[in-house]
């Protein structure tokens, strides 16, 4: 997701923010409150991190309603929760670093079962397929329809006929969203192909079941793919999860909540940044040059997709991973190679740094994938996120209903 700073800003932007003027910055810097940019420049900048912070407490101090207002948009947290955490640029999954799990070759099983239940399984979990039922609601289903689509109807429609939907014990739950995971992975391969969902849903990992469902068992990519879905597992309050434990806290069921979160997801501020990005190679590669393009979009003051975090002010520490394991899979890939040209040139151009969704848009096109396609693997990972959330928002008393300031 783009951000709306660059990681370091100006004195004269850092006094705007903070309604300050430059003796009182200049105090904050020496108190250590604020970071200065390092490397040299004319004009001294200033960690935007840091700004922003100061901003927030600043806006504590004035009363309870502008401080909600702040923490519904990137503000101060409003929810607590034991299963990540996002603190000085690291991302962790129950005190476990995600880099950690893809560094040691663990599968997505092993991480979402980490998210689950809070503890570390001593091998890679063995999800059994033998009672995965092989829906197919294909007719309902048009040829070019993008997957988010196929997961909002595949939702209520497995629901319709779980009979036992309403059990809530850890065990049955648990059990029903791996086999949910199982499903949806396969169902990548609709509507084109029916017999391969059936083919796919019998593999021996979720990994497995996707290469096998985007076609590319020969190329063996389940390893780059265990890697994109274990950095997409959970990235904590986003607007997808935070729908999803709203859900849960009215006590629906797991696809209720699961179906919150994918229609939070689907927008194109959330999880369609691949897209963007996509749309945006498709302009470089008629164009040909990538620092062309986005100089072009840059200087009608337009955003790069793929570049900046809010949350990671020195960058996204889950790219390179995905990167690493784009050019693992397909090294001479073009595509591959004019986003590997757009990362250089920003990095040149502006302080925003490549997102992870830089890092999905590289995977997906070292794979071929369709564009339909391209938003797969983020959903499938993220889905032992929203699932981890959702276990837990129900031990918590009371239904998350935040309130409104009412204006004419």
């Amino acid at each position: 997701m783009n951000n709306q700073y660059p990681t370091f800003i100006p004195t004269d932007e850092a006094c705007r923010i903070l309604d300050i003027k430059p003796a009182t910055l200049y105090s904050y810097v020496s108190r250590g409150l604020i970071e200065k940019e390092k490397r040299g420049r004319k004009k001294t900048r200033y960690l935007t991190a840091d700004i922003l912070r100061l901003k927030r407490k600043s806006e504590a101090r004035s009363g309870h309603g502008p401080v909600a207002a702040e923490a519904m948009n990137w503000g101060q947290p409003v929810i607590q929760t034991s299963v990540s955490c996002i603190q000085d640029g690291m991302l962790t999954y129950r005190g476990v670093s995600p880099l950690e799990i893809v560094k040691e070759e663990r599968s997505f099983e092993f991480a979402s079962e980490l998210l689950w239940t809070g503890k570390q399984p001593e091998t890679d979990p063995q999800w059994s397929a033998d009672s995965i039922s092989t829906f197919l609601p294909c007719e309902f289903l048009p040829d070019d329809v993008p997957f988010p689509t196929t997961v909002a109807m595949l939702l209520p429609y497995v629901a319709a006929r779980d009979p036992d939907r309403h059990l809530r014990s850890q065990e049955a739950e648990l059990g029903r969203a791996r086999h949910l995971i199982q499903m949806i992975a396969a169902s990548v391969a609709l509507p084109e192909s029916p017999s391969l969902v059936r083919e796919s849903i019998q593999q021996q990992s979720v990994s497995r079941i996707l290469e096998k469902a985007l076609g590319l068992p020969e190329q063996k990519v389940h390893r780059a793919i265990d890697t994109a879905l274990i950095l997409c597992a959970e990235h904590e309050l986003n607007a997808s999860t935070f729908a999803a434990r709203i859900a849960a806290s009215t006590g629906a069921d797991l696809y209720s909540g699961l179906s919150s979160a994918i229609g939070a997801y689907s927008g194109p501020k959330h999880g369609q940044a691949v897209v963007r990005i996509l749309a945006l190679l498709g302009e470089i590669n008629q164009h040909g040059n990538a620092s062309d393009v986005a100089k072009a979009h840059l200087e009608r003051g337009e955003l790069i997709p793929g570049f900046g975090h809010k949350l990671y002010a020195n960058g996204d520490p889950r790219f390179q991973p995905i990167m690493e394991a784009a050019l693992s899979v397909n090294p001479e890939s073009d595509d591959l190679a004019h986003l590997c040209n757009l990362v250089e040139f920003m990095d040149q151009a502006s302080d925003f740094k490549p997102s992870m969704d830089m890092g999905l848009a590289m995977l997906v096109s070292a794979m071929e994938l369709s564009k339909k396609k391209a938003t797969s693997l983020f959903l499938i990972g993220r889905l032992a996120g929203w699932v981890a959330h959702i276990l837990e928002q129900r031990k918590r008393l009371g239904i998350l209903r935040p309130r409104a300031e009412y204006n004419e």
